[in-house]
């Protein structure tokens, strides 16, 4: 296993068409929205592939966005007006990169 790992390490670092987990987290949105091009959709696919911690970022992050459309799917349309827009900016702006 320590040599698979060796080698999956290697690939991720040194690897064509690779790029870095920041990069990645910065494609999410177009990813799920289908709006990723092909090769950047490619690259992005064998990141995730290979990348146990951004896989399973990706899972919360489609947890979290399922989370919230449900919650505003059963609210009166004024509930997205309840939210305060400093939050709002708050929570847009936050960066949430977790590790390299």
């Amino acid at each position: 296993m320590k040599v698979l790992k060796k080698i999956k390490s290697l690939i991720m670092r040194y690897g064509p068409m690779m790029t870095t987990c920041e990069k990645a987290h910065a494609f999410i949105d177009d990813y799920l929205a289908g709006e990723l091009p092909a090769k950047s959709r490619r690259v992005f696919e064998l990141h995730i592939r290979l990348c146990g911690e951004c896989h399973a970022y990706l899972d919360h992050y489609r947890e979290a966005i399922q989370m919230g459309q449900s919650y505003f799917h059963d609210q009166p349309d004024e509930a997205c007006e309840l939210l305060p827009d400093e939050l709002s900016r708050a929570i847009l702006s936050t960066n949430i990169d977790s590790h390299p």
